[in-house]
């Protein structure tokens, strides 16, 4: 009796489980339908056009300019030396000074020149003094040579002597010009108007001609030389262009872009730079303002002629893909597609496309992350429009 009612007990424990596994199996299975049902709408939904910037390709001119990093240099420069040796007396200038051709730079102690002055400007009066007294005897001599009274040999002794005197005064003279020069070369002049640089040696200091440092240096200023270097495929259309007149460069300068100094192509160099494949130029600017200086690092543009009715777009519409530059060409169904093209370099802001669009296609200047090639895009209003109200 207790056997049986334990065994039904068991069989109704066993039923019971079996039931619950299976309800909440279907119960799973009936979430997971909906949840199916819930989702298979969205896949259905058209997902909203791309919002882009437009606008579209014209005919224009562009101008073909070459850009580089040039260098300022001095017009002319110059290392003071000094010719003679002896002690730095004084300074007539103060670094950073600007000076003048000719203005005195330096003093060099000028007493032992003076006095070797002075002590050729001695021999030579002696030696004058030698020569005259040579002339008088040889005109003493040929008044009585007439008469017989002195022999032949004895004239052309005379002569002798007054011809060796005369070359005596002449080494004289040639020395007091010579210690004349050293003693000039003890007061130093500027050569050239400029800019002084910082001392090198301070008065007091002993300085000698052979020393391979400069005193100081004067650079030119007005006008300066900007150089820069250019690829070598550039060089004939930069030699047509000078060809055709003066070429403009302008310098712009880092912090200081506003109405860039404006000069003029001078130099192209003889050779190009095999190991760089490029040209060095030289362009000069007046720099009355001395807003460019020796040393200083510039951005230079010049214009070495147009591309004239080509299809111009702005460059910020052109994307760089793994084939090539390319941009997104809006059709009649407001789709984009993604279109190949060759282009110019950045001019102001727009490029010449010389193949791959045509004049009047509308290109996506903006949004171009939003874009798939054949998807749908709208166009955002332009600044001077107000946007329809959604």
């Amino acid at each position: 009796m207790d056997f049986q009612i334990t065994i039904l007990s068991v069989e109704t424990e066993k039923s019971i489980s079996i039931r619950t596994i299976a309800g909440f199996a279907l119960v799973m299975a009936l979430s997971s339908i909906v949840s199916c049902s819930d989702a298979d709408p969205g896949k259905s939904k058209t997902p909203a056009p791309a919002l882009v910037s437009i606008e579209q390709a014209v005919i224009g001119d562009l101008p073909v300019r070459l850009t580089a990093v040039g260098a300022v240099e001095a017009y002319s420069t110059v290392s003071v030396k000094s010719q003679i040796g002896g002690r730095l007396q004084e300074a007539h200038f103060k670094e950073g000074q600007e000076v003048g051709k000719g203005d005195i730079l330096f003093t060099i102690d000028p007493r032992p020149q003076q006095a070797a002055l002075k002590q050729a400007q001695a021999i030579l009066a002696h030696d004058v003094a030698q020569l005259d007294n040579a002339r008088n005897a040889l005109k003493r001599y040929s008044n009585l040579v007439k008469d017989k009274f002195v022999s032949a040999e004895k004239m052309d002794q005379l002569r002798s002597d007054v011809e060796a005197a005369q070359a005596v005064v002449q080494g004289a003279e040639a020395e007091v010009e010579k210690a004349r020069l050293l003693l000039e070369y003890c007061y130093i002049h500027s050569p050239i108007d400029g800019v002084a640089g910082a001392y090198a040696i301070n008065p007091g200091n002993i300085v000698n001609p052979g020393d391979d440092l400069a005193m100081t240096t004067i650079r030119q200023v007005q006008p300066v030389f900007v150089t820069f270097s250019i690829a070598e495929r550039r060089l004939a259309a930069l030699r047509k262009a000078m060809s055709q007149g003066p070429v403009e460069v302008k310098a712009f300068i880092e912090g200081d872009r506003d109405n860039p100094p404006t000069g003029r192509l001078v130099f192209i160099d003889n050779s190009v730079n095999q190991s760089t494949g490029t040209v060095k130029i030289k362009s000069e600017f007046d720099n009355s303002d001395k807003r460019l200086w020796p040393g200083q690092f510039v951005n230079v543009i010049l214009q070495t002629g147009a591309l004239q009715g080509v299809v111009t777009i702005p460059g910020r519409a052109v994307q760089m893909g793994q084939q090539g530059p390319y941009v997104f060409v809006v059709d009649q169904n407001n789709k984009a597609q993604n279109r190949l093209v060759e282009v110019s370099e950045e001019i102001d802001g727009l490029v010449a496309v010389t193949s791959g669009l045509a004049a009047g296609e509308t290109i996506v200047t903006q949004g171009h992350i939003k874009v798939a090639h054949g998807e749908v895009v709208e166009a955002l209003p332009s600044p001077d429009e107000k946007e329809p109200d959604r």
